[in-house]
């Protein structure tokens, strides 16, 4: 259950908009600990944790465990952040996964005959977004980049299916994406919601049992990582099959098609299975232009595919032949460089220790290296693991 809190002086919490203002934006609100509920009332009623079938508890007083002092301090130290907003939201939970309080409308009522200000207002989250919005829209500031979940508790753990869960969200937008380009018919809506719903499942923040630290080997911690790393392993093989339907068809000798899924052109690197390009490693685009493109030691053949629109499809040809390049690098044990960049390695770590760009006298990369791969047992700096030894191939 969420609550409003309008106030007579600015206020709030931090609210932001995420994206590429050109193109699309969500807005993002960073709120208080969804535990303010349980903290001043679940932990002193029957609730989640002590009752094996909670049902909604009443204790004939809505009023007490209620905001009365909490909100009053909560909203004085927003004061002090001279925070811009007239408005907030905050969550009013008794416990995780609990039932609501169903006192909650009775003590909003009594509140708010009580207090002129702030006013309360039991609202959701799109509510309270589209109020905010509307009010501020101007207002709220825009970033872009990488924001991490808020709820990473399992992610080291589980770093695998998170890996599984991510790439699945792409493939699947990818084979939604290639079946419309190609006009498909049949459209697999039921399948397509049915695999979102295993990657979503998986994405939901329960990572595990409460107990899966203090007792892994607790049957029910075990069962219910089960459970949850289920959604992720469907999601994986079910998206894969879904890509592969979208893109099945007649295949035509030595030619490969390129899909550009999303809303911006781009310039991206393709791999393609070594299976695939049994014919050579001479590429060239519709208009019979050569391509830039290398053998890989796996055996793939990777093609530089340059300026495709967006939701448009590209084909190319391969032809026997020795790729065509044109750029030239110069790859020694640790280091390698183009026309533009000289990248440097260290043989011990295997950590990026220099990145020049021509024109710019500087090392782009700091004392520790880039690409270092860290790793820390528990919250303690000082038992940080590094990688290493490395090895160059």
């Amino acid at each position: 259950m969420q609550m409003t809190a309008s106030v007579s002086h600015p206020d709030g919490e931090t609210g932001l908009f995420t994206g590429n203002p050109r193109v699309s934006k969500i807005l993002y609100w960073q709120s208080e600990p969804y535990s303010i509920g349980y903290r001043l009332k679940g932990s002193k009623i029957p609730n989640f944790f002590t009752v094996e079938d909670p049902v909604p508890y009443y204790t004939g007083h809505p009023s007490e465990n209620f905001l009365n002092p909490y909100l009053f301090e909560y909203l004085a130290a927003l004061d002090k952040k001279k925070f811009p907003y007239n408005m907030t939201i905050m969550t009013w939970a008794m416990s995780d996964n609990a039932p609501i309080d169903p006192e909650l409308p009775e003590a909003v009522k009594e509140w708010n005959e009580r207090y002129a200000s702030p006013r309360l207002i039991i609202t959701s989250v799109k509510q309270f977004f589209n109020d905010f919005e509307k009010a501020y829209a101007d207002k709220i500031p825009v970033v872009s980049g990488d924001y991490t979940e808020f709820w990473t508790d399992g992610i080291a753990s589980a770093a695998r299916e998170t890996g599984y869960n991510r790439n699945a969200s792409a493939t699947l937008q990818q084979a939604d994406a290639v079946w419309a380009l190609r006009g498909k018919a049949d459209y697999p809506a039921t399948a397509i919601d049915s695999i979102w719903n295993n990657i979503l499942l998986f994405n939901e923040h329960t990572w595990g049992a409460y107990n899966s630290i203090s007792n892994p080997e607790d049957p029910k911690a075990i069962a219910q990582w089960g459970y949850k790393q289920s959604f992720a392993l469907k999601g994986h093989a079910q998206s894969a099959a879904m890509l592969q339907s979208a893109t099945d068809g007649a295949a035509i000798a030595n030619a490969i098609d390129v899909y550009n899924t999303i809303g911006e052109a781009r310039t991206e690197l393709v791999r393609v299975p070594a299976a695939q390009s049994t014919a050579g490693d001479l590429v060239k685009d519709a208009n019979g232009k050569k391509v830039p493109s290398q053998r890989l030691s796996t055996g793939e053949l990777a093609i530089l595919v340059q300026h495709i629109d967006p939701y448009v499809k590209q084909r190319f040809t391969i032809y026997a032949g020795k790729a065509y390049a044109n750029t030239k690098s110069v790859v020694s044990n640790t280091t390698l460089q183009n026309e533009l960049y000289k990248v440097t390695l260290n043989a011990q770590t295997g950590n990026i220790e220099k990145l020049e760009r021509s024109g710019i006298p500087h090392n782009l990369a700091d004392s520790g290296g880039l690409n270092r791969y860290s790793y820390l047992p528990g919250d303690s700096l000082e038992h940080i693991q590094y990688a290493g030894p490395a090895k160059l191939q």
